[in-house]
């Protein structure tokens, strides 16, 4: 709670049906899960996080081993949708955690081994950023951290080169200075 979560891509592991299983949600806006396969939304916005129950599912639409996957949380109460990814999102910030999720059963209601993915469904700066406003077992995907881009890699390095020596100087500085 608190900090932006890292950003993935998710990939279709096999070609099969995309199935997406309500696991939970504590948010007060209504909202719905999408998935977009290269690009192009298949299915429909579903899975509404208070009408749904643990372990409901819904068949986004076939994918093929290797598509690349996007999921999307339809904010119905405000109006807007955010993305897996952060570049599509107003505020430009990663609304997604995930997770492998091992399986689960609730009151007698399995939900298979998959990739959980849960959303941040406030944009900053009034997010709380706790990611459980919508919780969802995908059947099929898995996720990739996102790493920087090479530029955005040096410039972190050179900040990081820039304190340490900064850090040095100083410490140079309070050795080096008379004794009072």
């Amino acid at each position: 709670v608190g900090a932006v979560a890292p950003a993935y891509t998710f990939t279709a592991t096999t070609s099969a049906d995309e199935i997406g299983y309500f696991y939970g949600s504590t948010a007060l806006y209504n909202n719905m899960i999408g998935v977009w396969d290269d690009g192009v939304q298949i299915g429909s916005f579903a899975l509404d996080n208070h009408t749904s129950k643990f372990g409901q599912a819904y068949d986004f639409g076939h994918v093929d081993a290797g598509d690349t996957i996007v999921i999307a949380l339809e904010v119905l109460t405000r109006g807007y949708t955010l993305s897996s990814q952060a570049t599509a999102n107003k505020d430009g910030v990663n609304h997604v955690f995930t997770a492998p999720f091992l399986g689960q059963t609730k009151k007698g209601v399995t939900i298979a081994p998959g990739t959980f993915i849960s959303f941040e469904d406030l944009l900053l700066p009034r997010s709380n950023l706790n990611y459980n406003d919508e919780d969802v077992v995908f059947s099929d995907l898995t996720a990739t951290a996102v790493t920087p881009e090479p530029g955005t890699a040096a410039l972190c390095g050179a900040g990081i080169v820039f304190a340490i020596g900064l850090a040095s100087r100083r410490n140079r500085r309070r050795l080096s200075a008379p004794a009072a």
